[in-house]
Formats: structure tokens, sequence, C-alpha cells
């Protein structure tokens, strides 16, 4: 089949109409319809990107700020097995420090949450784990004491 058969059988599909007649002001208006939406499109997609980043950010400063309180636990922690101290005063110890390493998580945990106006039920766990573990570290002091 040569072109100019294939053409002649493509055009008897297609129905061509007459050339519509379009001013120069609803071309510019289309043209300004679409420069609108790309505009706020490009707006949505920065307000997102910046989301991200900020979200990302956040998290590295939450997992440093977790590492540095887990090493300074682990740093008085080796001090403490250094000295001959019994045993219910080095437990007693251990959990009031790791109720202010949990405090302190909980803390990160707040101001990260209040930027973006999250809601979470794991900060109630984790304050009750933290009133708990202060709780029993100065029970464990008190009754050492005795």
């Amino acid at each position: 089949m040569d072109n100019k058969n294939y053409l002649l059988e493509a055009q008897d599909k297609v129905s061509i109409d007459a050339p519509t007649s379009i001013t120069h002001e609803e071309v510019e208006k289309k043209m300004q319809h679409l420069w609108r939406q790309t505009e706020e499109l490009v707006r949505s997609a920065h307000e997102k990107i910046d989301t991200q980043i900020q979200k990302t950010q956040d998290s590295f400063l939450t997992i440093f700020g977790i590492f540095g309180s887990v090493l300074a636990l682990l740093t008085i922690e080796f001090q403490f097995f250094r000295q001959e101290l019994p045993i219910m005063q080095v437990v007693g110890l251990t959990l009031v420090l790791f109720s202010l390493l949990l405090s302190f998580v909980l803390a990160l945990d707040y101001i990260i949450a209040s930027r973006f106006q999250q809601k979470n039920c794991a900060r109630i766990l984790l304050s009750l784990l933290m009133a708990c573990t202060f709780g029993l570290g100065f029970m464990c002091l008190y009754l050492y004491r005795s």
C-alpha cells in the first residue's frame, strides 16, 4: 500500500471540521489561565518539598539527640560500675537516669510534633513509662538508704 492510498483511507475515517476563528483575547485568557494553574502547581510543590525537608531535618535532630543522650547514659553507667556500689543503688541510679533519658526523648518529640501539629498517643505511653521508671528508681534508692 503506498502513501497516497493510506492518506485517502485516513482522510475518509477522520472528519476534519472547518477551522474556527479564535480571537487574540481568547488565546490570551487561556494562556493566563494556564499560567495561573502552573504557578499554583509550582507553589504547592514548593510547599510539599519544604515540609518534607523540615521533617527530614527534624528527624536528624531527633536521632542525634537520642544518640547523644544514650551515649551520656552509658558513660555515666560506666562510672557507676567502676566504683563498688551496692546493686540496689546502681539499679536505682540507672532507673533514674533512664527516666531522664526518656524525658529528653519526650521533650524532643514534643518540640518536633508541635511544629506539625501531630497528635501521638505514644507520647502518653512514653510519659507513663518515664514516670514509672523515675518512681522505681527513687524507690530503689530509698530502700538502699534504709
